[in-house]
């Protein structure tokens, strides 16, 4: 499968954070270990997974390294995240270690330097991981060493199979702006495919035009929308997460189905950035690290959004022979210009 946008080129050149006390002569995962030993044996982690669903990865972590002996896991969706900006700005601290954050707030945050990159960069310390963990793939690595991401957050089409039989099921892009559909069509007008967006801006610009014209039905939600879907409300829904679609799906949702189109669009997930004021950055590091290798394939099996490369990843199959196209760092952090953009194609109208 190919993979399209900024493939970021890794260098050798970033520096351990002074002061740390490292010993030049101990592997890299060793000295990290040796000092996450010494913190107070306590990790909080945010990102948008419910807990349920992270539980099993944050008992896993806790079984490989002991010495963490709790983790406070909490949500940390867009309004959190929007509160915790609201919080730092007005001179307050966050109480997180590690956290994902919103294409929408991410320039804020690297520009206000509220996270901090890791003590030892994430390129360098892979290099002497234990050698039965997997190595990352290239685009995981932010390019300026702050996250090592653990998860591609698929898109893709869902459908009610009850109501379209198997011969006219959607299979790509071009049957969301099918006129046989108008008006049953359902979109998220949160921007979900931001690589078309930043890498393929041409032809997502006109099938927006498209859908738009098609009156496709706008709904905030991924599970609202899915629901109509289900029910019948509506028929198809176009841009949906593979995630959302397969929670349903297996809590006993039958009449819902999932496609991956080609191209298909994905972004980066679960890319912990360590808090500027957080005391325990050497633990913080231990788990993205390990979470972006060797808790890949648990992510896969609990989040359902491992990378479409793993061998064993649910749409590994269906992946192959199509283009995977990333929101990488530079699309994220065009977030809120992409967003604006896509909004007045659909014909949204964007706040002065």
């Amino acid at each position: 499968m190919k993979l399209t946008g900024l493939i970021f080129r890794l260098t050798m050149s970033f520096v351990l954070m002074a002061p740390l006390g490292l010993n030049a002569a101990q592997s890299d995962f060793a000295a990290l270990l040796d000092q996450a030993r010494k913190e107070d044996g306590k990790l909080s982690y945010g990102t948008d997974v419910d807990r349920k669903m992270m539980q099993p990865i944050l008992d896993a972590f806790k079984k490989d390294f002991p010495f963490v002996k709790s983790i406070d896991y909490r949500l940390n969706r867009a309004d959190e995240v929007r509160s915790s900006l609201m919080e730092l700005t007005a001179g307050g601290k966050t109480d997180l270690d590690l956290a994902t954050i919103s294409d929408e707030f991410l320039k804020q945050y690297l520009s206000m330097g509220w996270v901090r990159k890791p003590p030892i960069a994430y390129e360098q310390l892979v290099a002497s991981l234990p050698s039965d963990w997997p190595k990352p793939k290239p685009v995981q690595f932010h390019p300026q060493g702050f996250t090592l991401a653990a998860a591609g957050y698929l898109r893709g089409i869902a459908y009610n199979n009850k109501l379209i039989p198997n011969a006219n099921a959607p299979k790509n892009w071009d049957d969301c702006v099918n006129p046989k559909w108008k008006g049953r069509v359902m979109y998220d007008p949160r921007l979900k495919l931001g690589g078309f967006m930043m890498y393929k801006k041409q032809w997502f610009a006109e099938w927006l035009k498209k859908l738009a014209a098609n009156n496709v039905v706008l709904g905030r939600g991924q599970t609202a929308n899915l629901e109509m879907i289900s029910t019948g409300e509506h028929l198809i829904f176009c841009g949906v997460n593979y995630r959302s679609t397969m929670e349903m799906i297996d809590r006993g949702v039958t009449t819902l189905s999932f496609v991956l189109p080609d191209p298909y669009a994905y972004n980066l997930a679960l890319d912990g950035y360590i808090l500027r004021d957080s005391p325990r950055p050497y633990s913080a590091e231990l788990f993205s690290v390990w979470l972006g290798t060797k808790g890949l394939t648990l992510v896969e099996k609990y989040i359902y959004d491992g990378f479409t490369w793993l061998p064993g990843a649910r749409l590994h199959e269906a992946a192959q022979g199509k283009e995977g196209v990333v929101c990488d760092l530079k699309c994220s952090l065009m977030g809120a210009e992409l967003s604006e953009e896509h909004n007045r194609l659909l014909g949204i109208p964007v706040a002065k």
